[in-house]
């Protein structure tokens, strides 16, 4: 399962950056990295506040 994994988060910023389909042209993106417990908290603070 890791090279599947791997793959993937190979592939994704590539396919999101670049988005050769363009289905995600109005739809913001961000790249996270750390420990899997500390992205909530990275998605949180990089959503706008209202």
């Amino acid at each position: 399962m890791s090279r599947l994994r791997q793959a993937v988060n190979d592939t994704s910023p590539g396919l999101v950056c670049d988005d050769p389909l363009q289905v995600l042209d109005d739809v913001p993106a961000i790249e996270l990295s750390g420990p899997a417990g500390e992205r909530l908290e990275a998605v949180l603070a990089a959503l706008p506040r209202r």
